[in-house]
């Protein structure tokens, strides 16, 4: 990469916060050049922890996706931080029980039902203390939320806070506890 600086009054001290040291000169009519060979100096970046990273821009990738068969139980967040799970049914009018992991800001989970099923989508809170809003009220404390046996019934979850989850149901009819 070839950098050139034209300027009238810049000052090295100027150059040289920004890592360029050394490889600037200035003539007598007080332009300032860099040279083509320039040293630059590496960016540090702070100490990853496990609970952020940030980044600007675009992060790009795929979203987990589990397809589940059981009807008998499913616990969201048991791998995944984040995702959508979808139901394939062996009896397609049976109900799907999920369970939300406990609520923390920033999770988020959506689920459904794979294509052609009408299962019934029950999501549960994991616990008492644990809530739900579907509509602007919250379920019971450990309540759950469900959705009517509908082909494509689809809903996502999102952590608000240490106890309560959004619900965002996008497809068929949601109730609360």
């Amino acid at each position: 990469m070839l950098v050139v600086l034209i300027g009238i009054g810049i000052a090295r001290a100027d150059i040289t916060t920004i890592g360029l040291t050394g490889d600037v000169t200035v003539n007598t009519s007080g332009v300032t050049a860099i040279k083509s060979s320039v040293s630059l100096t590496t960016p540090v970046l702070g100490a990853a922890t496990a609970t952020s990273v940030l980044a600007t821009g675009i992060v790009d990738g795929t979203a987990p996706i589990v397809i589940t068969a059981t009807s008998a139980g499913y616990t969201l967040g048991a791998t995944y931080k984040s995702g959508y799970t979808f139901t394939n049914p062996v009896a397609a009018a049976a109900t799907f029980n999920f369970t939300l992991p406990t609520a923390a800001a920033g999770l988020q989970y959506c689920v459904g039902n794979g294509a052609t099923k009408t299962g019934i989508l029950k999501v549960m809170s994991s616990a008492a203390g644990q809530y739900i809003d579907l509509d602007g009220t919250l379920s019971a404390t450990g309540g759950f939320v469900s959705a009517t046996a509908v082909a494509g019934n689809f809903g996502c979850f999102v952590g608000i806070d240490a106890t309560n989850w959004k619900a965002i149901p996008t497809k068929g009819t949601w109730s609360r506890d």
